[in-house]
């Protein structure tokens, strides 16, 4: 059975945190002691898979707590978290390399309160510090956004083919007038939190926020690998359902959403100046947007288009497919087929 996409994409960036503390360990040793032996690359996986398992998972189960302090207060704890961890490792590092090498208790005290201990602390707080800002970086960005800007692969325009879903809330309005502004900004982002899961498990990533809706892009391979583009949005039904009490007894309110998944050619580019991102432009972005409000017109949640339906594999075995028409949209020479996608007896929406 292989690895879900979710452990896979935590146990890649838990191996280049590895890579990476490793080359620093060597590097500090070099620098200190003149040479370099067993001890940088064992230093180096204590204290890199320690920061690697606390940032991937300790901070994940606790993103929802501290999102809402002040930058200066998640910073300062961060700072005081990590020194204590890089401290414990290395302490135990110090205290089986002691052991294995038959030092004295009274050599072990003098390494743990040396000079090179502090030296070691503030090191990998710089080293892990860089490490924490290309990661939130890059969060920040979208998957694989900060690697093609740094390579420029989009600083000429591209033409490539991908997936689109937009998906928005149902009746954001009448939420909005319910709900305080400062209630319902913290609603959009626990609901768009809560769809973290769902787009990660199905291969998908982000490409922008606006306002209560989000588009979600996918490589087709990626995309109708096990229908994941459909998929996602059952996937994020279900982790609405088993957050239901907590959005409940918070807002009043369960988030409902639709969405509409068009496939085609886009063109990829570098834009901006002193603030740059990629954007995707061209027809399938807006024939995407146009499906997604027919959903409302149509009153469905999930309607595809018959260019992405093409691309799907036994898609009806899993879920029930149905034809609601062609629509012409205002401003479009040709006519968009569309059908609605609901589960069946057969579905496996459950995220594992």
């Amino acid at each position: 059975m292989s690895a879900s996409p979710q452990l896979t994409q935590k146990l890649k960036t838990l191996l280049t945190i590895w890579i990476i503390s490793i080359l620093a360990g060597i590097i500090f040793q070099y620098f200190d002691d003149g040479f370099v032996d067993h001890n940088a690359f064992f230093m180096g996986t204590l204290i890199g898979l320690g920061f690697g398992l606390y940032e991937l998972y300790f901070i994940s189960k606790v993103k929802r707590k501290i999102k809402s302090y002040a930058l200066p207060i998640i910073i300062l704890i961060n700072v005081f978290l990590y020194t204590l961890l890089v401290f414990i490792i290395s302490a135990v590092g110090g205290l089986v390399g002691g052991a294995l090498s038959n030092k004295s208790l009274s050599e072990y005290y003098d390494y743990l309160t040396g000079v090179e201990q502090f030296y070691l602390i503030g090191y990998s707080i710089i080293v892990f510090t860089f490490i924490i800002l290309f990661l939130q970086i890059n969060r920040l960005l979208g998957k694989g956004v900060l690697i093609k800007l740094l390579l420029a692969r989009y600083r000429k325009p591209v033409e490539e083919e991908r997936i689109i879903m937009f998906l928005d809330l149902t009746s954001s309005s009448e939420i909005a007038e319910r709900l305080n502004p400062q209630d319902y900004s913290s609603f959009i982002k626990d609901f768009f939190l809560d769809l973290d899961d769902a787009i990660i498990e199905t291969k998908g990533y982000v490409f922008q926020y606006v306002g209560d809706e989000v588009v979600i892009l996918w490589d087709p391979k990626e995309g109708a690998e096990n229908n994941n583009c459909t998929k996602l949005f059952f996937y994020a039904k279900d982790k609405i359902l088993e957050k239901k009490d907590y959005y409940t007894n918070k807002y009043g309110i369960i988030p409902q959403f639709k969405a509409g998944i068009h496939y085609g050619k886009v063109v990829v580019s570098e834009i901006g100046g002193t603030k740059q991102e990629i954007a995707y432009h061209g027809d399938t972005i807006n024939t995407a947007a146009r499906i997604r409000s027919t959903c409302h017109t149509l009153n469905s949640e999930l309607l595809i288009s018959a260019e992405l339906l093409s691309l799907l594999h036994n898609i009806d075995v899993e879920f029930d497919v149905n034809s609601v028409g062609i629509s012409n949209f205002k401003g479009k020479k040709n006519v968009i087929g569309l059908f609605s996608i609901s589960e069946n007896n057969n579905s496996t929406s459950k995220i594992l």
